[in-house]
């Protein structure tokens, strides 16, 4: 049997997602039961921790690098591209 989490949107807009080919939404300002694999992908390993000084073993910035990249928070908007009326820097999208 799978773990459930319980999780919470806090944002402004319905968090929508897929696991194992079944979709699910997170309401706004309300919460979800979601499979603990599903929640890891989307929001990150909370057991992730980095293990001494070794690039290797730091498993906890691999995931927040994985989770900017994912979420496209890891790069600033170009300032000159017409198509984006409000481009913002990588540090502002990940807020």
């Amino acid at each position: 049997m799978a773990d459930i989490v319980v999780v919470k949107n806090v944002g402004p807009d319905d968090f929508k997602g897929a696991f194992n080919s079944k979709p699910f939404v997170i309401p706004a300002g309300g919460d979800a039961f979601l499979d603990r694999e599903a929640a890891f992908i989307y929001f990150g390993d909370w057991n992730a921790r980095n293990l001494g000084t070794d690039q290797k073993m730091q498993f906890r910035l691999m995931e927040v690098n994985r989770l900017k990249g994912m979420y496209g928070a890891h790069y600033d908007d170009p300032r000159d591209d017409p198509r984006i009326p409000a481009p913002l820097y990588a540090h502002e999208k990940w807020v």
